[in-house]
């Protein structure tokens, strides 16, 4: 386990270092009862295998968002696509 939560550390101090580099958009994060939203909630005791299932934002396996402040920069896209050729 202290491997784990070694590893933990490791990852959440990198998570620290890039979100220092990102900019949030001019919003303010707020719930409607008015209390303040922190950029990242996570385990005060992580669980073994919490780096492997979820991890931090901007890093793999990206369950959290491809940005280090997750969609606080930039939202999301919706993106369609389209196929070359007939449905057959």
């Amino acid at each position: 386990m202290s491997s784990q939560l070694e590893l933990f550390n490791q990852m959440k101090e990198k998570w620290e270092k890039d979100i220092q580099s990102s900019s949030d958009r001019d919003y303010s994060f707020d719930t409607l009862s008015g209390e303040s939203v922190d950029p990242l909630y996570y385990p005060v005791n992580p669980y073994e295998d919490y780096i492997e299932k979820l991890g931090f934002p901007g890093q793999f396996p990206f369950t959290r968002g491809v940005h280090a402040n997750m969609y606080r920069g930039k939202l999301w896209t919706k993106r369609q696509f389209s196929g070359f050729g007939t449905p057959e």
